[in-house]
């Protein structure tokens, strides 16, 4: 490990176990105080996300959408908070904060079809709700992007390994380990709103062209397995609950014999639902990143 990347992986250790051993009172004034400089620290990061949110909401000023990207900040320090505590909750504390729409409903899909392929898009505190799904009996495997140096990365594959997630590294060879683990019923997590390799399919996105992954459509045409839409709230949130999860009823599509259709059409399916499920609170949703091809030509930090 060079001195660079080994002074990487020692801070993103150590700001994990701080972050998780503050008093839960200061995770609302840190999040809020760090907001506000959010601007300053990555302009990069801040200018990206203004042009994502202005894709959401079309409709709101340009004062107001200032407010908005500084929330989306904060929403997003949150998070980083939450999970560093949460990871070790009892389950009883991580059963009593989350509440889980249709969760009935999400049974019987696994019931009737002997599992289940759950798309989420990278809102609230996605791995909150994935501990809290694996705490109530269910099995879960999912995929992360493989992170420099690579020690990083296994520090947080161990400690979601550790809460009952099984964790796949983001390569060239992950969607035939993904239809060894369905053929193993175990439940499909995937993170699914930014085409991270680059090799996805052309979809329209917030009316605008970009691409998405291809692995649930893939996953979903080659086992008949249906997917289902989960995201994670912690601001829309319902009966007092600190996280809501809502689970979408199965995606609906009609296979074909055409392969490559099946797989681009059911992309744009899943691409309109991620839609509807980013609107609910555009502000906790957490991309970054440049997510169209427009958003490339604004310089990465």
């Amino acid at each position: 490990m060079t001195k660079k990347n080994k002074l990487t992986f020692i801070c993103f250790k150590f700001g994990f176990y701080i972050l998780g051993n503050i008093p839960e009172s200061l995770i609302n004034p840190i999040s809020k105080l760090g907001s506000k400089f959010a601007k300053r620290v990555s302009p990069n990061r801040y200018e990206v996300a203004k042009r994502h949110l202005r894709r959401i909401m079309p409709e709101i000023s340009e004062s107001e959408l200032s407010e908005v990207v500084e929330k989306s900040f904060e929403s997003y320090l949150r998070y980083w908070i939450e999970s560093s505590m949460a990871f070790n909750w009892s389950f009883s504390k991580l059963d009593s904060n989350v509440i889980c729409l249709n969760l009935e409903r999400f049974k019987h899909t696994v019931e009737r079809y002997s599992n289940a392929i759950i798309v989420m898009p990278h809102m609230g505190n996605w791995d909150v709700g994935a501990t809290w799904f694996v705490k109530k009996g269910y099995t879960m495997t999912t995929v992360a992007e493989k992170l420099e140096p690579p020690e990083l990365f296994d520090f947080f594959v161990k400690i979601r390994e550790n809460n009952g997630l099984k964790v796949i590294g983001l390569d060239k060879d992950a969607t035939a380990k993904l239809l060894k683990e369905i053929k193993s019923k175990r439940i499909i997590g995937l993170l699914s709103d930014r085409d991270i390799q680059k090799n996805g399919i052309e979809v329209e996105f917030f009316g605008e062209t970009t691409t998405l992954p291809m692995g649930p459509a893939l996953l979903s045409i080659r086992t008949k397995i249906p997917i289902v839409i989960a995201t994670v709230y912690s601001s829309y949130t319902v009966a007092g609950s600190r996280f809501t999860v809502d689970i979408s009823e199965p995606i609906e599509f009609s296979y074909t014999k055409d392969f490559r259709k099946d797989i681009k059409d059911l992309t744009q399916l899943l691409a309109y639902e991620l839609e509807k499920a980013i609107k609910v609170a555009p502000t906790e949703w957490h991309v970054f990143q440049p997510n169209w091809p427009a958003d490339e030509l604004v310089r990465k930090d």
